[in-house]
């Protein structure tokens, strides 16, 4: 599985987490900064960072693919929709929460979401 963090740095166990969740090895962490400038098109922003993800193309359309979005609602869009035009289908993404009475405040793996099996889902059942 290829693991792209568009987030915060993954400590181990959060690592082990998602590893678990998912019942395979991650075979790839790629960590994109994203600090994007509200004067240029957030839109070309995300074509170039993902063009700058050091991974073939062809590894990514033919590997399991799971995302942890960036916390800004408009690039997390944009990253979706930019990952599904390229690989040809949606990946899962990985959503965190904090973890209870934990200080300072520690993030834990909550749930991964597989986008394209739920798409398909929909499709499926639309009356």
């Amino acid at each position: 599985m290829i693991l792209i963090n568009f987030a915060y740095p993954l400590t181990s166990t959060q690592i082990a987490a998602i590893e678990s969740l998912f019942s395979q090895k991650i075979e790839k962490v790629i960590s994109v900064e994203v600090s994007l400038d509200n004067d240029r098109s957030f839109k070309a922003q995300v074509e170039e960072l993902l063009a700058g993800i050091d991974v073939p193309l062809a590894d990514l359309m033919t590997h399991p693919v799971a995302v942890i979005l960036p916390s800004h609602a408009f690039i997390a869009a944009l990253v979706l929709v930019e990952l599904q035009g390229r690989i040809g289908r949606f990946p899962a993404i990985i959503r965190f929460m904090p973890k209870p009475d934990s200080l300072p405040m520690v993030y834990e793996v909550a749930e991964i979401v597989d986008l394209q099996g739920l798409r398909d889902e929909i499709r499926r059942n639309r009356a």
